[in-house]
C-alpha cells in the first residue's frame, strides 16, 4: 500500500543520502573515508530491521482487517430460529407431506403456487421440469432452508417449524449438483456431515459411495490433500465424495439437487447407480433435467411448470416404453410418406424475382456481374496477347526465310501478311516492289 512504498522510498533515500553527502565531506578532507565505510555499515544494518517492521505493520493491517470481517460473519445470526417449544426430531420414518405450499423470496413474486405432495418411505422421487418451474425451490424448503410463505411441510406428520433444524438436518442428507469441498483432506470432508463421526464410519461411507477403492489408490489414503474446492480431484470423484459426506449420518431422507448436471454419461450412470443402491432403505428426492435417469431411476415421477405440479406419474415399464417406441417410428414413417406440395412455376418466378430486389439478392446479383466483368477482361486480354504473340511469330518467321533490307520507306504490313498467308496468286507479283530487294 501506500505506507509501504514511502517508508520503502525513504529507506532507499537514506543511503543516497549519507554516500552523497559523505562523499562531498571525504573530498572537502572534513571526513576520512574510512568513517564513510562506517557510517554506510550502520545504515545498512538500519534499513533491514525496519524493511521487516514496515511488512510486519502492513501485514497486521491486513489481517486485523480479515478478522473483523470474520468476527462480523460468526456473530450474524440466522434469518430463521427455531421455535421457544421446538422439539428434536426423532425416530424419522420418511414420510413427507407438502400442504398447499406457496413460496416468494421477496414477499411479491411468488415461485410456488399451492403445491401439494406426499411421498412415502423408500420411495425415489424424480422431480423433473425445466429451469425455473420451483424444483430446487422445494427440495429447499424441506430442510427449512426458506420459511414457506403458505401452507406447511411435515415429516412423519410433525410439521418442520415446530422441530429443531439441527434435528432436522441431521436426518436429511443434501447432494448438490455445484458439490463444495474444503481445502482439508478426504477425511475430513467427508466427517463434516457427521463431525463426531469415527473413522469406520467414515471408512463405511465410502464404500457405499463407491469411492474406498479410489482415496486407497490416491498417495496419502484418506489424508490425501483434496485442493481448494476438490479442484486435484475429478468431477466423479467429487460428487462421490460429496454422497459419501450426505450418508455417513445415516439418514433417513436424501435430497439430490441434479447430482449428474455436471458429470459425463459414464460418470453419471456411476453415480445413479450408487443412489439406487443407497435408495432401498430411504427415501429419496432427486431433481433432474433429464427424462431417461427419472424414467430409469425413479419409482414416481413428479413433473413441474411454473410453480406448479403438472403431473404424477409412475415411470414407464419396458413394455409400454416399447410401445412408444413402436408408435414414434410409425409416426415418422408415415411423416416421409406425405410430400410436399410442389410449387408453381409462377409461383417460383415470383418468389425469385422478389428475392432478387432484396438487399442480399442485389448483393448476389452485384457479385455476380462484377465477377463476369473480370472474367470477360480476362479473355479478352488473354486473346490479344496470344494474337501479338501470333504476328510476332509469324514475322520472325517470314523475316528469317526472305532475307529483306528495308530501304528508306515506309514497310507495307498488309501486303507483306497477305503475301506469306497465301492470299497473292504468286511471288512474281512482288519482285518489282520498291520496299524489298533481294540481297
Amino acid at each position: 500500500g501506500l505506507f509501504f512504498c514511502s517508508m520503502e522510498f525513504l529507506l532507499c533515500s537514506l543511503n543516497v543520502v549519507v554516500i552523497g553527502y559523505g562523499g562531498y565531506l571525504v573530498m572537502q578532507d572534513r571526513m576520512d573515508y574510512r568513517d564513510l565505510l562506517t557510517f554506510t555499515l550502520y545504515i545498512t544494518s538500519f534499513i533491514t530491521p525496519m524493511r521487516k517492521l514496515s511488512s510486519f505493520s502492513e501485514l497486521f493491517a491486513n489481517g486485523f482487517a480479515g478478522l473483523n470481517r470474520f468476527v462480523e460473519l460468526m456473530r450474524t445470526e440466522p434469518t430463521l430460529q427455531d421455535q421457544e417449544n421446538a422439539q428434536d426430531l426423532q425416530a424419522v420414518k420418511g414420510e413427507i407431506c407438502v400442504n398447499d405450499v406457496s413460496f416468494s423470496y421477496d414477499g411479491d413474486l411468488a415461485v410456488l403456487h399451492n403445491v401439494s405432495l406426499q411421498v412415502s418411505p423408500g420411495e425415489t422421487v424424480a422431480v423433473v421440469g425445466p429451469s425455473g418451474g420451483g424444483k430446487t425451490t422445494l427440495c429447499q424448503l424441506i430442510p427449512r432452508f426458506y420459511e414457506v410463505t403458505g401452507g406447511s411441510i411435515t415429516i412423519d406428520g410433525v410439521d418442520v417449524r415446530d422441530v429443531t433444524q439441527k434435528s432436522l438436518h441431521k436426518n436429511i442428507g443434501i447432494v448438490q449438483q455445484d458439490v463444495f469441498l474444503f481445502a482439508d483432506t478426504i477425511l475430513e470432508n467427508i466427517r463434516y456431515g457427521k463431525p463426531d463421526a469415527t473413522e469406520a464410519e467414515v471408512i463405511e461411507a465410502a464404500k457405499k459411495a463407491e469411492i474406498y477403492e479410489d482415496i486407497l489408490a490416491m498417495p496419502r489414503g484418506f489424508d490425501t490433500y483434496v485442493g481448494e474446492r476438490g479442484t486435484l480431484l475429478s468431477g466423479g470423484q467429487k460428487q462421490r465424495v460429496a454422497i459419501a459426506r450426505a450418508i455417513v449420518n445415516n439418514p433417513d431422507i436424501i435430497l439430490a439437487d441434479e447430482p449428474t448436471g455436471a458429470l459425463d454419461t459414464e460418470t453419471s450412470v456411476q453415480v445413479m447407480d450408487i443412489l439406487k443402491e443407497i435408495s432401498k432403505d430411504r427415501l429419496v428426492i432427486m431433481v433432474t433435467h433429464n427424462p431417461d435417469i427419472a424414467e430409469k431411476y425413479s419409482t414416481r415421477i413428479i413433473r413441474m411448470l411454473d410453480g406448479e405440479i403438472t403431473d404424477d406419474s409412475s415411470p414407464l415399464t419396458k413394455d409400454e416404453i416399447a410401445r412408444e417406441q413402436i408408435k414414434e417410428k410409425a409416426k415418422a414413417e408415415q411423416e416421409k410418406k406425405i410430400k410436399k406440395p410442389s410449387m408453381k412455376i409462377w409461383t417460383s418466378f415470383g418468389l425469385s424475382l422478389k428475392n432478387l430486389f432484396t438487399k442480399k439478392g442485389r448483393t448476389i446479383l452485384t457479385s455476380f456481374a462484377g465477377s463476369i466483368g473480370i472474367i470477360g477482361i480476362a479473355l479478352i486480354f488473354a486473346v490479344s496477347q496470344g494474337m501479338t504473340t501470333y504476328i510476332d511469330t509469324l514475322q520472325e518467321d517470314t523475316l528469317s526465310s526472305y532475307p529483306l533490307t528495308l530501304e528508306g520507306q515506309q514497310m507495307d504490313m498488309g501486303s507483306l501478311l497477305s503475301t506469306f498467308m497465301g492470299q497473292a496468286q504468286s511471288g512474281e507479283e512482288h519482285e518489282n516492289d520498291k520496299i524489298y530487294q533481294k540481297t
